[in-house]
């Protein structure tokens, strides 16, 4: 089963119906919030894993997995440490990406 990491904050409304999407379909899922792990400078992240984001500058971060590697989650966060890891996107690349593993109706409302 695809496994799936979110880095995002508690006041992002994308970052809260991410989170909301992946428990309706009971996905198995890592949220860090960048709040708590970077403090007032959550941002840095976008400078940190730059080369890992591909020009992404906006929450959720999504990536996911398929295998069973454990990742240090302490800041900052290096593109080492997501390695394992595969970028996803954010809040529409997620809904594509379900319905494409579980047939999701990616043009519902959520």
């Amino acid at each position: 089963m695809t496994k799936f990491l979110m880095f995002g904050t508690e006041s992002c409304k994308f970052c809260k119906t991410s989170k909301e999407t992946l428990d309706k379909y009971k996905c198995e899922y890592n949220y860090v919030n960048l709040s708590l792990l970077y403090g007032e400078t959550w941002r840095q992240v976008f400078q940190d894993l730059a080369p890992l984001l591909n020009g992404q500058r906006t929450i959720p971060i999504i990536l996911y997995q398929r295998s069973d590697t454990d990742t240090d989650f302490t800041a900052p966060l290096t593109p080492d440490k997501l390695s394992a890891w595969t970028i996803l996107g954010s809040y529409n690349e997620l809904l594509r990406y379900l319905d494409q593993i579980i047939d999701i109706d990616a043009d519902a409302d959520f």
